[in-house]
């Protein structure tokens, strides 16, 4: 059942030194693990990450999520890197600069991991970005710093006539509107969806630009669709990022970069950021839960409700007020409903049939 485990090994996978002989292999290499397989719909996009699964399994069986935050140790040097944006469908861009990176074969219980989801090890900086990725849904990218030939990074959208050879070495024809990150002149990425191949992170590199960004989802969907380049970048972009984790993420991937990679963090990230972090309300009151639910909730049942889905709310009169936070696509009181109708359980609704007018006629 080993596959791709090492993408230099063909049909035999040859153990290092520290395997002990007479050892069970698949223990050794980390893959007797369990894999929950999720079929989701397109409004559950937080759910393409562990951190939104264990919200959402928290909610279900009544308990408390707790999350540790990431503590990089920076070391004490100003960033050279200056980051801009000519667009607005690039509200934020974060970009920490790494040294002394040591490349290299990723531990083996992060390669068990990323195979479980489906994706394949390349190389420890490579694996720690697509590990970030799923533990927090905040796409990254890493940059071969020495390739970039510039200081500066700006974000725009294409213009007519200019192509960028991506990572699976195809040449890629851009259209204006195509979002793409910029070494100040030519593309060296497509945001969102692919990095450029002539910045990869490859066997000789020691300094890394580490990416952390927003891009807007429609901008993103329609270059995946039109140049037929899906990944699980734009996967995440299209359905919606939750903006809170754009730096904790980045800052996770350097602590992990410092752990597994020997690198140092050069300073603070550059960046530029114009997401406004107010969290939407939405008015809920009892009665309309139960007027649409045909369900008699009591009051002591929403509240719990509420707090076991993680959801702030006040009370004015007999109606709540809910703040909806960044990771749910929460947007009015029917998806309130129905996320309160979901964790108390569907088998609760009870049968009815739908009152319609007994005989219709003309006016």
């Amino acid at each position: 059942g080993i596959q791709d485990y090492d993408s230099e090994e063909k049909g035999i996978y040859v153990l290092d030194n520290s395997a002990p002989i007479g050892a069970d292999p698949i223990a050794f290499l980390e893959l007797n693990d369990e894999v929950l397989e999720l079929e989701l719909t397109a409004n559950r996009g937080d759910l393409l990450s562990m951190r939104g699964v264990a919200y959402d399994v928290s909610a279900l069986l009544d308990i408390s999520p707790h999350f540790l935050r990431p503590e990089p140790s920076r070391k004490n040097k100003e960033s050279t890197i200056s980051i801009f944006t000519e667009t607005k469908n690039s509200p934020a861009y974060y970009g920490q600069l790494i040294g002394n990176a040591q490349i290299k074969a990723s531990p083996n219980w992060l390669k068990a991991r990323l195979l479980a989801a489906g994706i394949r090890p390349i190389n420890n900086v490579v694996d720690i970005t697509n590990y970030v990725m799923l533990e927090y849904g905040q796409p990254l990218h890493a940059f071969d710093f020495e390739k970039l030939g510039s200081e500066k990074i700006i974000v725009r959208e294409a213009k007519k006539g200019e192509t960028i050879i991506t990572l699976d070495g195809v040449v890629r024809n851009l259209e204006p509107g195509d979002l793409v990150i910029t070494d100040g002149t030519k593309p060296i990425a497509l945001a969102g969806v692919m990095g450029g191949l002539s910045t990869e992170i490859d066997d000789s590199t020691t300094k890394i630009l580490l990416e952390s960004a927003a891009f807007n989802a429609i901008k993103v969907r329609k270059t995946a669709n039109r140049l037929n380049l899906k990944s699980e970048s734009s996967n995440r972009f299209e359905k919606g990022i939750n903006p809170e984790y754009i730096l904790e993420a980045l800052d996770f991937a350097a602590e992990l970069l410092t752990k597994y990679a020997n690198a140092e963090i050069i300073g603070k990230p550059s960046f530029y950021n114009m997401i406004d972090y107010k969290e939407k309300e939405i008015e809920l009151s009892l009665e309309k839960l139960i007027q649409v639910t045909g369900r008699n909730f009591e009051i002591q049942e929403l509240e719990i409700l509420l707090e076991r889905l993680n959801l702030k709310f006040k009370k004015r009169g007999d109606k709540y007020l809910v703040a909806a936070p960044h990771r749910f696509r929460l947007e009015s009181y029917q998806d309130l409903i129905e996320e309160s109708v979901r964790i108390s359980g569907f088998e609760k609704i009870p049968l009815s049939l739908p009152s319609t007018p007994a005989q219709g006629g003309l006016n």
